[in-house]
C-alpha cells in the first residue's frame, strides 16, 4: 500500500502506511527501507538514515538499502560513508545500476573516467533518468569514428548543463562529424555560435538529417574525458550579443586553478549576457582569484542521486 500512495503523490500517507507496517512487524526492513526513502525525499537525513540502517541490522545483505543509505549519507555530506555504502550495495549485487549511477555522483568529484562511465547509467531504460524513446532509426553514438558523419545533438537536462557541455561540440567536429544541435528554445541562437557546431534546429522544425545521436551529458564519457582533457581550446566559446536568453547567472561561481568556471542557471531576468560576459572574460588559461577557502573540484551538475524502492 505504501508504495502506491507514493506513486499516487501522498508521501504523508505512504509514510503513515509504512509506520503501521513498521509498527505490526518491528523485523519488516523492506518497509524500514521505504520509510527511509519517504524521509529522504522529504528532507529529513538523519531520520531516512536511522530507517536504512535497522533495515540493515535485519537484513545486511540488503543491496537496495545499502544503496539508499549511501544517498542519504551523500545528502549529510558523508562522502566517504557514502561511496562505502554504494559498493557495498554493488558487492551484493553485480551489475546494479542504481548503486552505480549514484556513485558516479561522487567519483566525479575527481575519478572523471570512473564518473563518467557511472553516469551513463542514467540512460538504462527503466531509469527514473531515462530520456524518452525518440523513435531515431539511427543508432545511438558509440564512441566510434565519426569521419564524414552527420551526429545530432540533444539536451537533457537544464539550461547550465546545455551551455556548459555544448563545448564537446567543437571536439566531435575536430574528429570529423558535421554537428548539429537540437537544444531549449531559448539557447538556439546562442548555441548557434559554439565553435563545431553546423546547425541549430527546433521542434516542430523538421529534423536535419542525421547519422548518429547522442545527448549533450553523454559527451564526457564518449571523448574520454579527464581533468587533463576537459575541452579548453576554445574558452570564450559562446558570442556575446546571439540574441536575448531569457536566463541569468546566479552569482555562485566555481573555479580551479585551470581556470574552469561552473554556472548555475536559473530561469529569470530578460538577458544573460550583461550578467554573464565578465565571466566569459575570466575564462582564461591559469585564472585565480583571491579567496578565504580552497576552491572546490570540477563537477559538472549532475541530476539528483535516485533511491531504490523495494
Amino acid at each position: 500500500m505504501g508504495l502506491v500512495l507514493k506513486g499516487l503523490d501522498q508521501p504523508s500517507d505512504a509514510a503513515l502506511s509504512y509506520r503501521k507496517a513498521v509498527a505490526l512487524k518491528p523485523d519488516y526492513p523492506e518497509a524500514l527501507s521505504n520509510l527511509g526513502n519517504i524521509l529522504l525525499d522529504r528532507g529529513d537525513p538523519g531520520d531516512a538514515i536511522e530507517c536504512f540502517e535497522k533495515a540493515l541490522s535485519l537484513k545486511p545483505d540488503f543491496a537496495e538499502a545499502h544503496n539508499n543509505l549511501g544517498k542519504a549519507q551523500m545528502d549529510i555530506g558523508s562522502h566517504g560513508a557514502a561511496e562505502a555504502s554504494f559498493s557495498k550495495a554493488l558487492s551484493l549485487r553485480a551489475g546494479y545500476d542504481n548503486a552505480e549511477y549514484n556513485r558516479s555522483l561522487l567519483l566525479l568529484r575527481g575519478d572523471f573516467p570512473g564518473g563518467w562511465a557511472g553516469y551513463q547509467k542514467r540512460l538504462v531504460e527503466g531509469s527514473p533518468l531515462a530520456l524518452p524513446d525518440r523513435g531515431f532509426r539511427q543508432p545511438l553514438w558509440d564512441g566510434s569514428d565519426l569521419s564524414g558523419k552527420r551526429i545530432l545533438l540533444y539536451e537533457e537536462q537544464g539550461v547550465g548543463d546545455s551551455i556548459q557541455f555544448i563545448r564537446y561540440a567543437k571536439t566531435l567536429s575536430d574528429k570529423g562529424a558535421h554537428v548539429i544541435v537540437e537544444c531549449q528554445p531559448d539557447l538556439k541562437a546562442l548555441l548557434a555560435t559554439a565553435p563545431g557546431v553546423k546547425a541549430v534546429f527546433l521542434p516542430p522544425q523538421p529534423m536535419p538529417g542525421f547519422d548518429v545521436h547522442t545527448p549533450l551529458l553523454s559527451q564526457p564519457y564518449l571523448c574520454g574525458a579527464d581533468m587533463d582533457t576537459f575541452p579548453m581550446t576554445s574558452l570564450i566559446y559562446l558570442e556575446k550579443g546571439a540574441g536575448t536568453c531569457r536566463y541569468r547567472a546566479t552569482s555562485t561561481l566555481a573555479w580551479s586553478g585551470r581556470g574552469i568556471l561552473i554556472i548555475r542557471m536559473i530561469a529569470t531576468g530578460p538577458s544573460m549576457w550583461p550578467v554573464l560576459s565578465p565571466c566569459w572574460a575570466l575564462w582564461t588559461p591559469g585564472f585565480t582569484a583571491s579567496r578565504s577557502a580552497p576552491p572546490p573540484r570540477i563537477r559538472p551538475r549532475p541530476a539528483s542521486a535516485r533511491a531504490s524502492p523495494t
